[in-house]
C-alpha cells in the first residue's frame, strides 16, 4: 500500500516513507476500504499458518500503516470458502477479490471459493471488528455456482441492501463471459433480479460495478472493446437508454474502475498504454452530442434494419464525426462515415449491405464525445 499527502508526495507518517508491505497477501491487495475511524480494510487471498492452504481475506491497518491487532485474529479475517468440500489443500483455489463496508459497518469480502478446477462465487461478511456475522448465509459464508467455473472481481450495496456481485465464469460462448448476482441482506439470491438471482451477460468479464441511488446496477466490461451497461433493478436492461443500456466506452480506457458522483454522473477510468484515463459520462450517458431536437432519442430505422437504413441526430457543435457499427464482440464491422457535419439536426442514408444478420450498435464519434443506437440487422 502507499499513502499520499494531499500534494502527491508520498506520506512519511505512513508505514515506511509512505509505504506499507504485507507479504502474507498473495495476490496483492485486491480491494481497499477505510472505514469511519480511519481503519484501513484491504482484500486479497491470505496464504500463512491461520489459513487453510490460502483463504479469502480482510487485513486491517491502523492509520500509521501498521497492523490492527484488534481487528479479526492478529488483523486478520479468514474465511474458508467450504470447509466440507474435502478437497486437498493444493486443489483449494479460495481467493478475495473485494471488499465493501455496509452502512452499519459490517464488511462483506468476495471472491472465489472451492477448489480451483471448480470455483464458485464466494461471499464473507464480518462484523466491524473482523469476527463473522453467523446471520448471514451459511455460518458468515454464501457459495453460489453462477455459470460454470466463477470468480468475482467486485461488489456494490444497493440503497435497499441488497448486494451485487460481477466477474466472470467459463463454460460459455466464450472463455470467459460476464455474469452480474444479486444477493439479499441475509445472503440468499434474490429471486426478483435476473433469473433467480443472476444474469449470464454473454459479454465480456465484469471489472467494476456501482450501483446508482435508484438501485439500478452500472458495470464496466471488458472483451476485445469496453462497454457500459446498466440494468433496472429487477434485471432487465434499462431501456431508458437510446441505446438499449448498453453503450461502448471510449477504446483508450480499460475499465478499471466506475464510480457515481453526487449529481448522477459516471465516471470511469483505466488505462491506456502506460496512461491513466478517465472518462466521465452524463446521467443519460452521452458525453456532449445532442439528441433530437424534438426531444426523442437518435434513431435508425427501419427496425430491423435492411441493406440499407436512415440514421437521424442533432449536434450541438459543428465538427468531424465518425459512424461506426460495433458488432457484440466489440470490433468495428464496417465505418459509415467520416466527415465533416455542421451543427444542426441529420439525416444519413447508410449503407449496411454485405454485414451479417444479429446485434450491433452504431456509434456515432467525435472529439466532443460520442453516442450509440442498437441495431438489429435481418
Amino acid at each position: 500500500m502507499v499513502q499520499y499527502g494531499p500534494d502527491g508526495s508520498l506520506d512519511p507518517s505512513f508505514g515506511v516513507g509512505g509505504v506499507v508491505s504485507y507479504s502474507a497477501l498473495a495476490t496483492g491487495a485486491r480491494g481497499v476500504q477505510v472505514t469511519a475511524n480511519g481503519r484501513i480494510l484491504v482484500a486479497g487471498t491470505y496464504c500463512g499458518p491461520e489459513a487453510e492452504w490460502c483463504d479469502a481475506a480482510a487485513v486491517a491497518f491502523l492509520e500509521d500503516g501498521s497492523v490492527d491487532t484488534g481487528f479479526g485474529l492478529n488483523g486478520i479475517a479468514l474465511m474458508d470458502a467450504d470447509p466440507a468440500d474435502g478437497s486437498p489443500n493444493y486443489e483449494e483455489g479460495d481467493g478475495g477479490s473485494d471488499l465493501i463496508i455496509q452502512p452499519d459497518g459490517k464488511i462483506i469480502v468476495v471472491g472465489r471459493g472451492g477448489p480451483w478446477w471448480g470455483a464458485d462465487v464466494f461471499l464473507a461478511r464480518y462484523h466491524a471488528d473482523g469476527t463473522v456475522d453467523l446471520a448471514f448465509g451459511d455460518d458468515g459464508r454464501v457459495l453460489t455456482n453462477v455459470g460454470g467455473v466463477d470468480d468475482s472481481n467486485t461488489v456494490a450495496i444497493a440503497p435497499d441492501g441488497r448486494i451485487y456481485v460481477t466477474g466472470y465464469y467459463t463454460g460459455g460462448a466464450s472463455p470467459q463471459d460476464a455474469y452480474i448476482a444479486c444477493y439479499l441482506p441475509n445472503g440468499n439470491f434474490d429471486p426478483s433480479f435476473g433469473d433467480d438471482g443472476a444474469l449470464l451477460l454473454g459479454l465480456g468479464v465484469g471489472n467494476a460495478l456501482a450501483v446508482q441511488p435508484d438501485g439500478k446496477p452500472v458495470l464496466a466490461l471488458y472483451t476485445s472493446a469496453y462497454w457500459l451497461v446498466r440494468y433496472n433493478a429487477d434485471g432487465t436492461p434499462d431501456a431508458t437508454l437510446n441505446s438499449g443500456g448498453v453503450i461502448p466506452a471510449p477504446s483508450q480506457a480499460g475499465n478499471g474502475d466506475v464510480a457515481l458522483q453526487d449529481d448522477g454522473k459516471i465516471l470511469v477510468c483505466g488505462l491506456r498504454g502506460d496512461s491513466l484515463v478517465v472518462v466521465r459520462y452524463s446521467a443519460d450517458w452521452s458525453l456532449g452530442l445532442q439528441e433530437f431536437t424534438n426531444g426523442s432519442a437518435p434513431l435508425i430505422y427501419p427496425s430491423p434494419v435492411t441493406d440499407h437504413a436512415i440514421f437521424e441526430y442533432a449536434l450541438t457543435n459543428p465538427g468531424k464525426l465518425t459512424c461506426e457499427l460495433i458488432d457484440g464482440q466489440g470490433r468495428s464491422v464496417r465505418t459509415l462515415f467520416n466527415a465533416e457535419r455542421p451543427t444542426g439536426q441529420h439525416r444519413e442514408a447508410l449503407d449496411l449491405s454485405g454485414i451479417a444478420a444479429g446485434q450491433y450498435m452504431l456509434v456515432l464519434h467525435s472529439e466532443e464525445g460520442r453516442t450509440s443506437v442498437r441495431v438489429v440487422k435481418q
